[in-house]
């Protein structure tokens, strides 16, 4: 019985080492920019007009 949760936490490990790998060689995403069309501006001090 002690074998077989020596071999679950081997697979274990190796399964989160093989997934940060794969994590790692993935390219990073593009920084986030704010859309051109929002109405909010940090400069803006008029609060926006409900329809």
């Amino acid at each position: 019985m002690t074998l077989i949760g020596v071999v679950v936490v081997v697979v274990l490990l190796l399964a989160f080492w093989y997934g940060r790998r794969l994590a790692a060689r993935r390219n990073a995403p593009p920084p986030h920019q704010p859309r051109e069309d929002s109405w909010e501006t940090p400069d803006s001090q008029d609060p926006p007009s409900r329809h």
